[in-house]
This record gives C-alpha cells, sequence and structure tokens, in this order.
C-alpha cells in the first residue's frame, strides 16, 4: 500500500517538487565554490601615476649607468679609443679651418694679367685675316691651307714693335715664314713675328715691353713671298693658335 503511495506522489506533482529541490541545492553549491574561489584571488595593484612613468622614461631606454655617467663626468676614466676619438674631433676642427688648395682653374685666374696690347706695326692695314681653322688659297704655295695668323701691310724696314709686355723666348730661322721671334707673355699667351730681317734688335731671355721695337720687316718670309710686304703675326694661347686681333680687343 505505501509503495503504490510512493510511486504515485512520484508520479504526480511530487517529483516536479524533487526536481526543484536538487536544482536549488546544486545551484547553492555552484555558488559557494565560486564565491570561495573570488574570494582568494587578490585585487590588482594600481597602475602607476604618470609622473612616475615620465621619470623611468627620461633615460630613453638607456641603462642607469650610462644616465649617471652624462650628469656625472669628473672621475670617469677614458678609454684610449675614446681619447684618440677626441683626439681625431679636437684636430677636426684645425683642419677644416685651413684654407683650401686653390684649383688648377683658381691659380690660372691668380696669374698676373696683360695690362696693354699694341698692334706690332702702327696704323697697319690687315690684309689677310685669321681663318680659325678653315682653308683658304694660299697663292704663293698655290695650295689650300690654314692662315693662324694675320698680316700687317708694311714697307721692308719698317720696325716691329713688341705687342705686350714679356720675355723673348724663341729667335730663330724658319725653312717657311723666315726670320721669327717669340715673346712669352702672362696667361701662357706667345706672341709670334715673322718675316723679319735677319738682324733684330733683340736676343733670348730679354725681357721687353709693349711697343718696342725687336726688329724690322724683312723679306724672309718665303710662304707668302707673291704678296706686298708685310709683317706675318700670330698668337698662342696655352699653345693653340688664336685670333690675335680678338685676343687683344682690337676688333
Amino acid at each position: 500500500m505505501k509503495k503504490n503511495s510512493l510511486s504515485n506522489f512520484l508520479n504526480g506533482k511530487g517529483f516536479y517538487a524533487a526536481l526543484a529541490l536538487c536544482l536549488v541545492g546544486a545551484g547553492t553549491a555552484a555558488w559557494v565554490v565560486v564565491d570561495k574561489t573570488l574570494g582568494s584571488i587578490t585585487e590588482p595593484s594600481a597602475p602607476p601615476e604618470a609622473s612616475s612613468i615620465v621619470e623611468e622614461d627620461a633615460s630613453w631606454g638607456f641603462p642607469e649607468q650610462l644616465e649617471e655617467a652624462g650628469k656625472e663626468k669628473s672621475g670617469i676614466e677614458i678609454s684610449s679609443s675614446s681619447s684618440s676619438s677626441e683626439s681625431t674631433s679636437s684636430s677636426s676642427p684645425e683642419q677644416s679651418s685651413a684654407a683650401p688648395e686653390p684649383s688648377e682653374q683658381q691659380t690660372l685666374s691668380l696669374e698676373p694679367q696683360i695690362s696693354a696690347f699694341a698692334l706690332p706695326i702702327k696704323s697697319a692695314e690687315v690684309f689677310n685675316q685669321y681663318s680659325a681653322g678653315e682653308l683658304v688659297k694660299n697663292t704663293t704655295l698655290d695650295k689650300w691651307c690654314t692662315h693662324d695668323g694675320i698680316d700687317l701691310k708694311a714697307e721692308v724696314g719698317t720696325e716691329v714693335l713688341c705687342a705686350a709686355d714679356g720675355t723673348v723666348s724663341r729667335i730663330y730661322d724658319n725653312g717657311i715664314w723666315g726670320k721669327t721671334i717669340e715673346v712669352s707673355h702672362a696667361g701662357e699667351l706667345t706672341s709670334i713675328y715673322s718675316g723679319l730681317e735677319k738682324e733684330v734688335m733683340v736676343k733670348e731671355g730679354d725681357t721687353v715691353a709693349v711697343g718696342q721695337a725687336i726688329g724690322k720687316v724683312g723679306e724672309t718670309n718665303l710662304a707668302e713671298a707673291k704678296l706686298e710686304p708685310h709683317l706675318h703675326f700670330a698668337m698662342k694661347q696655352a699653345g693653340k693658335f688664336v685670333d690675335p686681333l680678338q685676343t687683344m680687343g682690337k676688333i
């Protein structure tokens, strides 16, 4: 009779009541466990204040020893490598302060300049111009060639004047151009006087002035013998022929 009553109770509302009690008990036990676990966990320490972070970062990531070394310079032992670097750095200002050596272009610009020029023949007529490398007909030789100077009309015996201050560098007899005098001037300039008389008024090594007579017009210029009497006058700059009139500023 009792077994039937218990079965009826479990099959009815009693079953649900028992299930509810079990759930409540399980929930209570779980809560107790969680509460104890939370209680055993310690709270995290508060983050450092902003001022302390700034102080720690003041060394910019370098070791504290380096920071202290920067604050206290006295009593620091300097190694040989650091001393050598300091000597190098101390000597560098002296080296940089030294005046740089002038370049080749600057050196050329510092050479003495020619103050004045004069035509070798006073009031002379130029009847053959400098050809600037172009071929022209030479009527005496009957061939085309360059004319590397100018021809100044002058009677035989007319004095030939030095074109600028300088030094007589060469006096020689050329098989084609005849008696020739070369005078060296400042700035690697050379003046050349051809077709002179055999006897000249200067010798090699003489210092000559602008307008000074150095010889006379002769008849020794075989390359232009068919032309009227004249002086063949040329100029070289650094060993290369240049226009005499343009160089002297006469055009």
